[in-house]
């Protein structure tokens, strides 16, 4: 039988050879097999398998000592156990010769039988516990291999989920870049009318939709992968709340609601991840606004001392919406779950989730009471660690309307292979009194920073022929530490990437949609430059500063050299020209330099060419 435990008897005595089988036999399970010699015994261990050997020692020929030693040789065979039987030798001298040769017991003749039974069963025992071993490694390492392959499957699963958002929200962004950043161009226009900016303002809306749609899902994807951390930071909590209540304020009236908010006793300066914290405040107001059909929404703050240092300030959103059924209360908090109960229901339904998670990252967990037709309320408490220092206080900063004196002139290379992209840029930047060039690729992008020397580079990642990445790091290996600024414009926006590219050499990382203010103070930061900025007032009384007589007659005091080239900038649609131009006469002309760089915004470039024949 194959499970056999199989003993070879080596023994050059058929007499003691007979006793041994006739004994062993008493053994359940067991196969004798026997060897007259040395020589045959080791042919046996050839072609069968062996697990146990009762070795006599002194044999003509071959003895057992040299006989364990052939044994010992091989890989086959050297763990086989071997028990010494001899009437010969000492206990003292076997021992040094016996264990030497690898030989893990001995019996003396004559034999015992019991004792002889107990220690083959003892080996039997311990070789049937050995394959039971065997077997559960062996499954075990089947099962390590399926996991390994279960595991790598997984992997390459979420590296396709990866790059599957990863172009999806690049393949979106790219089209939102225009239609939210030409809108805001457009909205700029003081021509158009009531009607036409209603449209702009509902593409504006909707475009911001779309992208915070975009947004959630890669945030869900980012907060599953486990990429988002919690990062604490001094915050001004009074600050971040009055900021939450402003954002929603339009939306929250525009529905005929009332947005409260009461706030008690809260300390001024907190540790919290304020990101995080915001986020979850705008999506339960915004849930609660777009469930609510009349009445109010209401935003509860209160703090209490918690332990020494900390505090334990308790959140509530409670509205009088249209309220949650009992048996959808645990359900909405599950991914992509939408409670559908009237016409306003839409949303990626991650948003609960979301706030959920980050709630429970910050060590938080939120809660839902509701009453169907009446409405509901969410509840979390977070125990935050009271800041020793301040907060850093948000710069005030009205709408950028140029260049300082010293920093006209600056010149900034747009790398992009969208036309939209650049003429979009090209559209926010001249008018400010830079000087633009572009590139389509980053074959191009090299070839223009040798010719055109950029202070700044905007660069986009991908394009065809050179992406941007390549192309940043070949510019920086060409100029070394003359090499511009490079700040990567684009619409890559996985945690990755942006490390992706800084450790490559970016200067810094703007998403597309670019906003203004994001590009604005990655320019000063880069440059060092200080945009001249208006407040309110100063910009309503900058709409009428020069009268139609004024304009004229301050554009005849041109050089027909510049008066020449602002015509053929303006009749050639160049933005970049103009604003170039512009940059020249801003110090001896400012009102003028000013009202043209309106006119390009509101896209009045045949008014422009009118002024400049008059």
């Amino acid at each position: 039988m194959t499970d056999d435990f199989v003993i070879l008897v080596v023994d050059d005595n058929a007499n003691n050879r007979f006793t041994l089988r006739v004994l062993l036999s008493r053994l359940p399970e067991t196969e004798v097999i026997e060897a007259a010699a040395g020589e045959e015994a080791l042919m046996h261990t050839v072609t069968r398998d062996i697990h146990l050997i009762l070795l006599d020692v002194q044999m003509p020929g071959m003895d057992g000592f040299e006989t364990a030693r052939h044994l010992l040789m091989t890989e086959r065979t050297r763990n086989i156990p071997i028990i010494f039987l001899t009437a010969v030798f000492k206990a003292k001298e076997f021992i040094e010769r016996g264990f030497a040769i690898g030989a893990v017991d001995y019996l003396t003749k004559p034999l015992e039988d019991n004792l002889l039974l107990s220690r083959v069963r003892f080996y039997q025992v311990l070789h049937a516990r050995e394959n039971r071993l065997a077997d559960v490694v062996r499954q075990l390492r089947r099962q390590e291999r399926s996991l390994s392959i279960a595991l790598s499957q997984a992997e390459a699963a979420n590296r396709t989920k990866s790059i599957f958002l990863a172009n999806m929200s690049h393949e979106l962004r790219t089209p939102l870049n225009a239609i939210i950043g030409f809108s805001e161009v457009v909205a700029r226009s003081a021509t158009i009318g009531p009607e036409d900016r209603k449209n702009l303002e509902i593409i504006y809306r909707s475009g911001n939709h779309l992208l915070s749609l975009i947004n959630e899902i890669l945030d869900f994807s980012k907060i599953e992968a486990g990429r988002i951390e919690v990062v604490d930071e001094a915050t001004d909590l009074g600050l971040l709340l009055d900021e939450v209540i402003k954002l929603l304020l339009p939306r929250a009236e525009q529905a005929g609601l009332t947005l409260l908010a009461q706030v008690e006793t809260i300390p001024a300066v907190v540790r919290v991840d304020a990101t995080k914290l915001r986020q979850v405040l705008l999506n339960l107001l915004g849930n609660a606004i777009k469930f609510t059909r009349q009445g109010s929404v209401a935003l509860e703050v209160c703090g209490q001392p918690a332990t020494e240092g900390a505090v334990r300030i308790e959140f509530a959103v409670r509205d009088t919406g249209i309220g949650i059924a009992p048996a959808d209360q645990r359900r909405i908090f599950e991914p992509f779950t939408q409670i559908v109960t009237h016409a306003i229901g839409a949303g990626t339904g991650l948003g609960l989730a979301i706030t959920q998670r980050y709630l429970s990252m910050m060590g938080a967990e939120l809660t839902v009471e509701s009453t169907l037709g009446e409405g509901s309320v969410f509840r979390f408490t977070l125990v935050a660690q009271l800041a020793t220092e301040a907060a850093e206080a948000p710069a005030s900063k009205g709408a950028v309307i140029g260049l300082a004196e010293a920093d006209r002139g600056k010149r900034i290379l747009i790398v992009d292979d969208d036309p939209d992209a650049r003429r979009l840029l090209v559209q926010i930047l001249a008018p400010l009194g830079f000087a633009l060039a572009e590139a389509v690729d980053g074959v191009d992008a090299i070839a223009r920073t040798a010719s055109f020397c950029p202070q700044l580079i905007l660069m986009d990642w991908r394009m065809p022929e050179l992406d941007g990445l390549a192309a940043m790091q070949q510019i920086r290996a060409e100029q070394g530490e003359k090499a511009p600024p490079i700040l990567m414009c684009t619409a890559n926006v996985l945690g990755e990437q942006r490390s992706e590219a800084i450790a490559a050499g970016s200067s810094g990382f703007l998403v597309k949609p670019v906003r203004r203010d994001e590009l604005f103070a990655a320019l000063e930061e880069q440059l060092g430059l200080c945009f001249q900025r208006e407040s309110t007032e100063q910009q309503k009384a900058a709409a009428v500063v020069i009268s139609p007589t004024d304009l004229v007659a301050e554009i005849a005091t041109l050089s027909d050299e510049i008066r020449d080239a602002l015509r053929k900038a303006a009749e050639e649609l160049s933005t970049s020209e103009v604003g170039a131009l512009l940059a020249r006469v801003a110090d001896d002309h400012p009102h003028l330099a000013r009202h043209i760089a309106a006119m390009l915004e509101d896209f009045q470039f045949e008014e422009l060419i009118a002024l400049l024949h008059a």
